[in-house]
């Protein structure tokens, strides 16, 4: 880390590019310096202030360290700026962090109006209605996301969880069933064999 943080410094001093400064910023924020990288993103806002995507980096170095205000007014001002569909969802997954489901929602429906056939922005959609309060209908997107991609494990398991909450064993079950058998992220098809287990110890209780 020592020895990084000393290569990014030298680096500094030897004019990079925005490019070059937006790495150097991620790359601090890996280091856990935060600190470093709050005052290059401060000198990139200044030179690129209509970059919405700059905004939401800063509202999410915000909010890893607790600064929620700070995030907010970030999102908000980033909202002004024209945000791209990329740039709308990293808005709305950020907004989710947060427990703000209203703002995250007004930014994923319209996506996934937008790009219907998007099976992650309609399991991110599910996972925001389901967490507002609103079961059925997030039920009915994860639906939609694992029927356009059957190996969205995030949707899956969101649906099973939804499933297991409400004491539908059958239904948490066949979900679990109908995913594919291979493919997809390591962590979570590990997460995915330990749920089924979990529901089949479940269902031989009842």
């Amino acid at each position: 880390r020592t020895e990084a943080l000393k290569h990014l410094a030298e680096a500094r001093r030897l004019n990079p590019t925005l490019e070059e400064r937006r790495l150097m910023v991620s790359l601090h924020q890996g280091l856990g310096d935060d600190e470093q990288a709050l005052d290059l993103l401060a000198g990139l806002i200044a030179a690129a202030p209509r970059d919405p995507g700059l905004r939401i980096d800063r509202a999410a170095l915000a909010l890893r360290s607790g600064g929620r205000d700070a995030a907010r007014l970030a999102l908000d001002t980033a909202l002004t700026l024209n945000p791209g569909p990329e740039d709308r969802q990293r808005m709305a997954l950020l907004h989710q962090d947060m427990k703000d489901y209203a703002a995250a929602l007004s930014l994923l429906a319209p996506l996934t109006r937008e790009q219907p056939a998007n099976a992650a922005l309609l399991g991110d959609l599910g996972l925001c209605e389901y967490l507002n309060g609103r079961p059925e209908e997030a039920i009915a997107h994860l639906r939609a996301a694992i029927k356009l991609d059957a190996s969205s494990l995030s949707a899956v398991l969101t649906l099973g969880s939804i499933f297991a909450a409400q004491k539908r064993i059958d239904e948490e079950l066949a979900v679990y069933a109908a995913a594919p058998s291979t493919g997809g992220e390591p962590k979570l098809r590990a997460v995915l064999q330990r749920s089924r287990k979990e529901a089949l110890a479940r269902a031989a209780h009842e």
